[in-house]
């Protein structure tokens, strides 16, 4: 019930917070308008276009996603007494922060909405319509790898003290390595491999091959799936290791 309220508090702070609105809405709107006109001085094509703005659309989700998990750390204040409470109770930590997560994500949602409204209405970006139904597929896929990426990130931030100097060396990586800006065709083959060891990575080369080159890779689709799997197992192996190392400890601040 604690855990319920708390939650909805966080939501709350989290729809007032003038950044977070920033992020959400306003920045998507200005990543997209200078993509777009870079990529029109260059000639690119209308299909090719759309493959920018739908690139911009999940780079300020990926950010959204960060931010907004961010904050509801930033918000936990009580962070020492819930992980107390949910050890006596034996309250599982772990679902409430799926939950929270989720929302997250759906807050992330409106920039890729934004990015395309404001490709294809002021840019020209056309939307390749007889590939339409597999773009979706690879937008709730992309969703997907963000969600099985973001859990373990959000539960090291608040399980650990040390979590957020991990987050910071990683995630960066990660986003350069996903393809959002530079397609990792381009990466040497070491680079390539270690690239293709997230979901995310999988997941942007499916939309790419779908609206570049009218090809429907079902290997990567089966790889996005399975390593996104993957990374939900281990996120929730991650968080039994954790909360067992406290309880053998006897010490909350790992």
């Amino acid at each position: 019930m604690i855990n319920g309220q708390l939650l909805k508090v966080q939501r709350a702070k989290m729809v007032g917070d003038p950044t977070i609105l920033y992020v959400i809405f306003i920045q998507p709107f200005i990543f997209a308008l200078l993509f777009g006109f870079l990529h029109q001085t260059s000639g690119s094509d209308g299909e090719r276009m759309f493959t920018v703005f739908i690139g911009v659309g999940q780079m300020t989700m990926w950010q959204v996603l960060l931010y907004a998990g961010g904050i509801i750390v930033r918000h936990e204040f009580n962070r020492e007494r819930t992980i107390f409470y949910s050890l006596l109770s034996k309250t599982n930590v772990y679902w409430i922060w799926a939950k929270r997560l989720f929302f997250c994500l759906l807050l992330a949602s409106p920039g890729l909405i934004i990015s395309i409204l404001v490709g294809v209405l002021l840019f020209g970006a056309s939307i390749p319509m007889r590939e339409v139904t597999f773009i979706f597929i690879g937008v709730l896929l992309f969703l997907l790898t963000l969600y099985s990426i973001g859990l373990p990130i959000i539960l090291l931030l608040f399980l650990t003290t040390q979590g957020g100097k991990i987050i910071q060396t990683i995630t960066y990586p990660i986003f350069l390595l996903s393809g959002m800006i530079v397609s990792v065709d381009y990466f040497p083959a070491i680079i390539r491999g270690i690239a293709y060891l997230f979901p995310i990575t999988w997941s942007i080369h499916w939309l790419q091959n779908v609206i570049l080159f009218n090809e429907v890779n079902w290997f990567a689709f089966i790889q996005t799936i399975v390593i996104s799997i993957f990374y939900l197992v281990m996120s929730r192996f991650l968080y039994v290791f954790i909360m067992g190392k406290i309880k053998l400890r006897g010490e909350i601040n790992l």
